[in-house]
Order: structure tokens, then sequence, then C-alpha cells
């Protein structure tokens, strides 16, 4: 039905369009943000995936190559078991990105797109906290969650996530206080921590967090 060497709209009558609000790479390659139509050039063992800054066509009418933003080469997978509709899904998802995978009956292509998250969210951070004076406590768990399961400053994540509880204690923040206090090595403190965010789990009738913190008392 989409003749090989032939460039396809990728979608059905209009192209398909993905929008970025970052600069993203795409297989290694850097793709400014922005909204792209999404184009292909099939092949029998490797097919070309085209992003094109002009996303009012329709079909593949009146296509140029010079609105090509990024040109990918990637392999043609056989499936094992026929999609009878072309059908588009992320996979292997990630903190940085995903994978983009297009399979129609016994053909899939995919090509990975990855975002430099770190650096956007350390700017918001500062922005948001450290710049600037906040009472929100969701900010200051978000942080320090951040901080924590990333392995930066943990006295920062310590202090942050202190102001959340101060403010607003819910059990899940209290957990992350006891995380933040064990790996630190109070494991007094995390103990003492682990206990409390239990008590409240238990009020609020919420099993997983009771198990959270009965596993992390268990292991100080």
């Amino acid at each position: 039905m989409v003749p090989y060497g032939q460039v396809w709209r990728t979608g059905a009558n209009n192209p398909s369009t993905l929008e970025f609000d970052t600069e993203i790479k795409v297989n290694g390659q850097r793709l400014p943000a922005g909204k792209y139509a999404l184009y292909t050039i099939p092949g029998k063992s490797q097919w070309t995936v085209i992003f094109s800054k002009n996303t009012e066509l329709w079909g593949a009418m009146g296509y140029d190559s010079g609105d090509d933003a990024l040109r990918i080469q990637v392999p043609a997978q056989k499936l094992k078991k026929p999609v009878e509709t072309m059908t588009m899904g992320f996979a292997e998802l990630s903190d940085t990105g995903a994978t983009l995978n297009l399979s129609w009956d016994k053909t899939q292509i995919g090509f990975r797109m990855e975002s430099e998250v770190d650096a956007i969210v350390m700017t918001q951070i500062k922005e948001l906290l450290i710049d600037q004076e906040t009472d929100n406590p969701g900010l200051y768990f978000q942080a320090a969650n951040y901080y924590f399961t990333n392995d930066k400053d943990l006295t920062m994540a310590l202090e942050w996530i202190s102001k959340s509880v101060e403010k607003d204690p819910k059990y899940y923040t209290v957990h992350l206080l006891a995380k933040i206090q064990a790996k630190l090595g109070l494991k007094a403190e995390a103990e003492q921590t682990g206990k409390k965010s239990m008590e409240m789990a238990e009020e609020a009738n919420n099993p997983d967090y009771i198990g959270l913190n009965q596993r992390l008392i268990e292991s100080l």
C-alpha cells in the first residue's frame, strides 16, 4: 500500500505531527523546539524518517525537502505477528525520553527521543526555589525528591523536604524526609520519621506507604 522509495505522509490524509517545547535529540541528532510533520521514505531494510517544518500539507502533495528540519535513517524490523492498523506507540520510557515505534502489517521502525531533563529541571529549581522565596510545600517536595532520586546535594534536599513537611505534612512527604535522613546516616531520626509516616499512612488507609515505611524501618 505504501511504495518503497517515495515520501509518505505517515498518517491518515494529514501527516502526523510531533511538538516539543524544548530542544531534543532524535537518535543522537539535535532537533530544535517546535512542531513538525512526520514524513518517511520506506525501504526494504531501512527507512528515512523526516521531521518537516511544514505542518499544513495534505498528504505528501507539495512536500519540499527544503522544509526538512532533520532526517535520520532507521532500520526496518520484521514483526512475527502482523499489526492490522497502523499504530504509533511510545516504549522504553525513562526520565529522559522514549522510543517512538511505528508498526504496520509485519514492519516496525522506531527512533529514540531524548531531552536534557537535568539541565531543564535544575534551571527551574534555581528560578523557583533558589533565586526567590516560596511558601509552596509542593515545590519543596518536588525539588527534594529530584535531588534525592538523582544523588544531588542531600543537605539541600533535607532542608527543602523539612520545609515541605513543616508547612503541609503528608505521609508521602514525611516518608521522603525519612529516606533522606537514612541516606545521610541519620538512622535514629529516620526511624522516628518513618514511624510517623507509617502512622499517617495507616490513618489514610494507604497500604503502599505502610509497606514502604515498614521496609525502610527494617533496613535501618
